[in-house]
């Protein structure tokens, strides 16, 4: 995930889940690992959560929160 936004602009600070769970998408249901980060860009924090397969490290979801 880090390198889908390093080029453009500063990351301030990750996380990733330890375990996998269940992520469950209308009729798309997998293992995958929840995580976020945080980004600077024009002098605001921008903060992302995002969903990781478990079995193939795709990315399965983003979502610009705050």
């Amino acid at each position: 995930m880090k390198q889908l936004f390093s080029d453009q602009n500063d990351i301030t600070g990750s996380w990733l889940e330890d375990e996998p769970r269940i992520y469950q998408h209308e009729d798309f249901k997998t293992k995958a690992y929840f995580g976020g980060l945080i980004r600077k860009s024009h002098g605001q924090l921008l903060e992302y959560e995002f969903v990781l397969s478990a079995k193939s490290y795709a990315l399965l979801d983003l979502k610009l929160i705050a």
